[in-house]
């Protein structure tokens, strides 16, 4: 009992290093506290704990305990991925050069504190389909992090504004740009086949 109370320990401190991550380097927040977790657990409960190590059964379980700990977390490193969709700065200039150039615009609002982007970033944006299928489009990013600073609101104000919309999505492009909407998460799969309907709406319209 003994040792199950310091795994729950190590658990509490490695939940503690995750939002502490999540305030200070969001970005490896979740990338960066459970491969530590599992090594530094694996290596202390596995190796360096002492409790009940007169018992042989219990020691060997420790040991191999520790020992798949360790292993899973050289694999989650080993196997992260490398590459996400590379987005630019937002910019009202940018929004309205890709419009008149009828190139597609992919919109991504993300914050820091925000947990559903952070999953798009590390689970479904590094997702090689995903990659291709984005690469059509100019890809633009709006960081909201300080949702109530100024900057924040005038853009929001901007985006919501009828004439600025007409403007800047106009006509059918905006109702489609509705219809492709994600807000949480969604895996790549899923998200591919919003990218997919949003091109072929595209196509369709051009067509006529």
């Amino acid at each position: 009992m003994e040792w199950v109370k310091k795994v729950f320990g190590v658990l509490l401190v490695a939940l503690g290093l995750f939002y502490a991550l999540l305030a200070l380097a969001p970005r490896g927040s979740r990338a960066g506290s459970l491969p530590a977790a599992l090594f530094v657990g694996g290596i202390y409960l596995g190796f360096f704990e002492r409790s009940a190590d007169k018992r042989p059964g219990f020691w060997w379980l420790k040991r191999r305990s520790g020992g798949l700990a360790i292993i899973v977390g050289v694999v989650f490193v080993a196997t992260a991925p490398r590459e996400s969709i590379a987005f630019e700065a937002f910019t009202a200039e940018a929004l309205d050069a890709a419009v008149r150039s009828g190139t597609p615009v992919m919109l991504d609002f993300t914050a820091n504190w925000c947990a559903p982007c952070h999953e798009l970033e590390r689970l479904t944006f590094t997702d090689r389909r995903v990659r291709d299928a984005a690469r059509r489009s100019r890809r633009l990013r709006v960081d909201l992090t300080r949702y109530d600073s100024p900057e924040a609101e005038a853009l929001a104000t901007a985006l919501r504004d009828p004439r600025r919309s007409d403007r800047a999505v106009p006509g059918q492009a905006r109702r489609r740009a509705d219809d492709a909407r994600v807000e949480g998460f969604l895996p790549a799969e899923m998200f591919l086949e919003r990218m997919k309907s949003v091109s072929a709406a595209d196509q369709q319209a051009e067509g006529r």
